[in-house]
Protein backbone atom coordinates (compact mmCIF):
# COMPACT_ATOMS: atom_id res chain seq x y z
CA UNK A 1 0.00 0.00 0.00
CA UNK A 2 1.02 3.39 -0.50
CA UNK A 3 2.12 5.92 1.85
CA UNK A 4 0.01 8.66 2.83
CA UNK A 5 0.06 11.23 0.45
CA UNK A 6 1.95 14.65 1.13
CA UNK A 7 -1.70 16.07 1.00
CA UNK A 8 -3.33 14.42 3.32
CA UNK A 9 -3.26 15.86 6.96
CA UNK A 10 -4.73 14.36 10.25
CA UNK A 11 -8.01 16.63 8.87
CA UNK A 12 -8.45 13.32 6.43
CA UNK A 13 -7.78 10.97 8.79
CA UNK A 14 -10.47 12.01 11.21
CA UNK A 15 -12.78 12.58 8.18
CA UNK A 16 -12.26 8.92 7.59
CA UNK A 17 -12.49 7.76 11.06
CA UNK A 18 -15.28 9.80 11.85
CA UNK A 19 -17.13 7.90 8.85
CA UNK A 20 -16.15 4.43 9.66
CA UNK A 21 -17.00 5.48 13.51
CA UNK A 22 -20.65 6.13 12.05
CA UNK A 23 -21.14 3.48 9.70
CA UNK A 24 -19.66 0.47 11.88
CA UNK A 25 -19.37 2.11 15.61
CA UNK A 26 -15.91 2.50 17.41
CA UNK A 27 -15.96 -0.34 18.43
CA UNK A 28 -16.07 -2.18 15.32
CA UNK A 29 -13.77 0.11 13.61
CA UNK A 30 -9.33 -0.75 13.37
CA UNK A 31 -6.82 1.35 12.53
CA UNK A 32 -6.78 -0.91 9.68
CA UNK A 33 -9.78 -0.15 8.35
CA UNK A 34 -9.21 3.43 8.62
CA UNK A 35 -5.92 3.06 6.27
CA UNK A 36 -7.66 1.04 3.79
CA UNK A 37 -10.23 4.16 3.70
CA UNK A 38 -7.52 6.44 3.10
CA UNK A 39 -5.81 3.49 0.79
CA UNK A 40 -2.36 3.77 2.86
CA UNK A 41 -0.45 1.61 5.41
CA UNK A 42 -1.64 1.19 8.89
CA UNK A 43 2.12 2.80 9.55
CA UNK A 44 0.73 6.24 7.80
CA UNK A 45 -1.78 6.17 10.46
CA UNK A 46 0.12 5.65 13.10
CA UNK A 47 2.54 8.31 12.38
CA UNK A 48 -0.01 10.68 13.41
CA UNK A 49 -1.80 8.90 15.83
CA UNK A 50 -1.09 6.31 18.19
CA UNK A 51 -4.32 4.52 18.36
CA UNK A 52 -8.14 5.17 17.51
CA UNK A 53 -8.85 6.21 21.26
CA UNK A 54 -6.27 9.37 20.15
CA UNK A 55 -8.57 9.60 16.72
CA UNK A 56 -11.80 9.70 19.05
CA UNK A 57 -10.13 12.42 21.64
CA UNK A 58 -8.98 14.66 18.79
CA UNK A 59 -12.65 14.40 17.21
CA UNK A 60 -14.34 15.32 20.69
CA UNK A 61 -11.80 18.11 21.46
CA UNK A 62 -12.05 19.90 17.62
CA UNK A 63 -15.66 19.66 17.61
CA UNK A 64 -17.19 19.57 21.29
CA UNK A 65 -14.46 21.73 23.00
CA UNK A 66 -13.93 24.37 20.03
CA UNK A 67 -17.74 24.64 19.87
CA UNK A 68 -18.01 25.17 23.45
CA UNK A 69 -15.10 27.66 23.04
CA UNK A 70 -16.78 29.35 19.88
CA UNK A 71 -19.83 29.83 22.13
CA UNK A 72 -18.78 31.62 24.92
CA UNK A 73 -17.11 34.45 22.45
CA UNK A 74 -19.32 37.46 22.64
CA UNK A 75 -20.42 38.13 19.00
CA UNK A 76 -20.85 42.12 19.26
CA UNK A 77 -24.10 42.21 18.77
CA UNK A 78 -25.95 44.48 21.17
CA UNK A 79 -29.42 42.79 21.48
CA UNK A 80 -30.12 39.47 23.14
CA UNK A 81 -31.79 38.48 19.72
CA UNK A 82 -29.08 39.35 17.73
CA UNK A 83 -26.64 37.12 20.21
CA UNK A 84 -29.15 34.65 19.38
CA UNK A 85 -28.75 34.59 16.12
CA UNK A 86 -25.12 34.86 16.12
CA UNK A 87 -24.45 31.79 18.57
CA UNK A 88 -27.06 29.65 16.33
CA UNK A 89 -25.64 30.99 13.00
CA UNK A 90 -21.97 29.81 14.20
CA UNK A 91 -23.31 26.70 15.89
CA UNK A 92 -24.94 25.56 12.88
CA UNK A 93 -21.69 26.64 10.81
CA UNK A 94 -19.31 24.25 12.99
CA UNK A 95 -22.21 21.40 12.51
CA UNK A 96 -22.35 21.79 9.12
CA UNK A 97 -18.59 22.59 8.87
CA UNK A 98 -18.15 18.88 10.23
CA UNK A 99 -21.42 16.80 10.17
CA UNK A 100 -19.63 13.45 10.27
CA UNK A 101 -17.72 14.55 13.36
CA UNK A 102 -21.05 15.57 15.09
CA UNK A 103 -22.58 12.43 14.34
CA UNK A 104 -19.40 10.40 15.65
CA UNK A 105 -19.75 12.17 18.90
CA UNK A 106 -24.01 11.52 19.22
CA UNK A 107 -23.01 7.38 18.48
CA UNK A 108 -19.70 7.26 20.52
CA UNK A 109 -20.56 8.91 23.80
CA UNK A 110 -21.20 5.97 25.47
CA UNK A 111 -17.34 4.92 24.18
CA UNK A 112 -15.65 7.54 25.65
CA UNK A 113 -12.98 6.96 28.37
CA UNK A 114 -14.38 8.97 31.58
CA UNK A 115 -11.81 11.71 31.15
CA UNK A 116 -13.03 12.05 28.04
CA UNK A 117 -16.68 11.89 28.76
CA UNK A 118 -15.75 14.33 31.39
CA UNK A 119 -14.69 17.10 28.80
CA UNK A 120 -17.42 16.05 26.41
CA UNK A 121 -20.44 16.93 29.25
CA UNK A 122 -18.78 19.74 30.30
CA UNK A 123 -18.43 21.21 26.66
CA UNK A 124 -22.12 20.32 26.22
CA UNK A 125 -23.46 22.02 29.45
CA UNK A 126 -21.23 25.26 28.69
CA UNK A 127 -22.92 25.55 25.11
CA UNK A 128 -26.00 25.05 26.82
CA UNK A 129 -25.35 26.98 29.46
CA UNK A 130 -24.63 30.12 26.93
CA UNK A 131 -27.85 29.51 24.97
CA UNK A 132 -29.97 29.75 28.21
CA UNK A 133 -28.14 32.87 29.43
CA UNK A 134 -28.76 34.12 26.41
CA UNK A 135 -32.50 33.82 25.80
CA UNK A 136 -33.03 34.48 29.77
CA UNK A 137 -31.58 38.26 28.63
CA UNK A 138 -34.02 38.55 25.98
CA UNK A 139 -36.92 37.55 28.02
CA UNK A 140 -35.66 40.09 30.78
CA UNK A 141 -34.91 42.72 27.91
CA UNK A 142 -38.77 41.97 26.37
CA UNK A 143 -36.91 40.89 23.39
CA UNK A 144 -38.61 37.24 23.76
CA UNK A 145 -41.51 35.94 24.87
CA UNK A 146 -41.36 34.44 28.79
CA UNK A 147 -40.59 30.74 28.00
CA UNK A 148 -38.28 28.32 29.75
CA UNK A 149 -35.13 29.49 29.08
CA UNK A 150 -33.56 25.67 29.08
CA UNK A 151 -36.05 24.08 27.47
CA UNK A 152 -36.11 26.90 24.70
CA UNK A 153 -31.86 26.34 24.59
CA UNK A 154 -32.58 22.99 23.95
CA UNK A 155 -35.10 22.91 21.32
CA UNK A 156 -32.99 25.45 19.99
CA UNK A 157 -29.65 23.14 19.58
CA UNK A 158 -31.17 19.99 18.99
CA UNK A 159 -32.37 21.57 15.51
CA UNK A 160 -28.90 22.59 15.01
CA UNK A 161 -27.47 19.29 15.53
CA UNK A 162 -30.19 17.70 13.23
CA UNK A 163 -28.52 19.02 10.54
CA UNK A 164 -25.71 16.80 11.31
Amino acid sequence: MPRLPDTAHREQILDAAAQLFVERGFGGTSMQHIAETLGVTRTAVYYYFKNKEEILRSLVEEISVAASRRMRTPSGEADAAGRLRALVRDYALLILTHPRHFRVLDRSESDLPDDLARVHRQAKRQILETFSRTVSDGIALGEFRDVDPRMAAFAILGMCNWTS
